[in-house]
C-alpha cells in the first residue's frame, strides 16, 4: 500500500493569512474601520501557529485560542478572524488532541462571553460559539472518519496478508509433493541401476535405468520451476 504524499506544510497557513488579512480589510473598511499593525500581527500569528500541527498539534491548538480572544479582546475589526482557530480544532482533533482542542475551544469561549460583556458583541459572540461547537462536532465526525478508514485497511492488509500465507501453503505443498514423488521415482531407478551394475547384468537395462533417473530429474525440474514462477 503506497503513501500519499502529504502537501507542503506552509501551503495552508499562508491561504488562510491572504483570507484573514484581506477579509477583515474589506470588512473593516465597510465601517469605516482599518486594520492596524498590532491587529494585522494578531490575524498573522494565527495562521503561522498552524505551522507546528504536525508537530505539536495541542499547544498549536491552545496558541491560536489564545491569538484569537486577544483579538476580540483588543476590540479590533471583525472578519474572518476565527477561520485559523476553527481550522486548528478541526486539525487538532484530527490529529488525536482531542482534549486540547475541546479544552481550547472551552477556554476561548469563555474568554469571547468575557468580551462580549465587555463590548456589547452578544450576537456576535453567540454566533461564533455555535460556530465553534459545530466545528468541533465536524472535527470528531472526521477523526470517527478516519478512524473507521485506518481500521478497514489494517483489517484488509491482514486478510492479504493471510490470503498470501494461505497460497504459499498450498504451494508449499505442492511442492513437496512433486519433489517426493519424483525423488521416489529417482531412488527406484537409482536402486536398480546399481543392482545392474553390481551383478553384471544387461547394460541396456542398466543404460535404460540411467535414462529415467535423467528424465525424472528433468521432469521434477521442470514441475518445481513452474511452481515457483506462480511464488513470483
Amino acid at each position: 500500500m503506497t503513501n500519499r504524499r502529504r502537501p507542503p506544510l506552509g501551503i495552508l497557513p499562508v491561504v488562510l493569512a491572504v483570507i484573514q488579512i484581506v477579509g477583515t480589510h474589506f470588512a473593516a473598511h465597510r465601517v469605516g474601520q482599518t486594520v492596524s499593525l498590532p491587529a494585522a500581527l494578531l490575524l498573522l500569528a494565527g495562521p503561522a501557529l498552524l505551522l507546528l500541527r504536525r508537530k505539536v498539534p495541542g499547544p498549536m491548538v491552545a496558541g491560536i485560542a489564545a491569538v484569537t480572544v486577544g483579538y476580540m479582546a483588543a476590540g479590533f475589526p471583525w472578519g474572518p478572524f476565527p477561520l485559523s482557530f476553527a481550522t486548528g480544532l478541526v486539525l487538532a482533533v484530527l490529529a488525536g488532541a482531542r482534549w486540547w482542542a475541546w479544552g481550547s475551544a472551552a477556554a476561548a469561549g469563555f474568554g469571547f462571553l468575557l468580551t462580549a460583556l465587555q463590548h456589547g458583541q452578544s450576537t456576535r459572540v453567540f454566533f461564533v460559539l455555535v460556530w465553534l461547537i459545530v466545528v468541533l462536532l465536524a472535527g470528531e465526525l472526521g477523526r470517527s472518519a478516519k478512524a473507521r478508514r485506518d481500521e478497514y485497511r489494517k483489517a484488509a492488509t491482514e486478510r492479504a496478508r493471510h490470503q498470501r500465507d494461505e497460497e504459499r501453503l498450498v504451494l508449499a505443498r505442492d511442492i513437496h509433493d512433486v519433489v517426493a514423488h519424483s525423488l521416489s521415482m529417482i531412488n527406484v531407478q537409482a536402486s536398480v541401476a546399481l543392482h545392474l551394475a553390481k551383478n553384471n547384468k544387461d547394460p541396456h537395462l542398466m543404460y535404460e535405468a540411467l535414462e529415467n533417473i535423467k528424465a525424472g530429474s528433468k521432469e521434477a525440474l521442470v514441475e518445481v520451476r513452474e511452481v515457483l514462477a506462480v511464488l513470483r
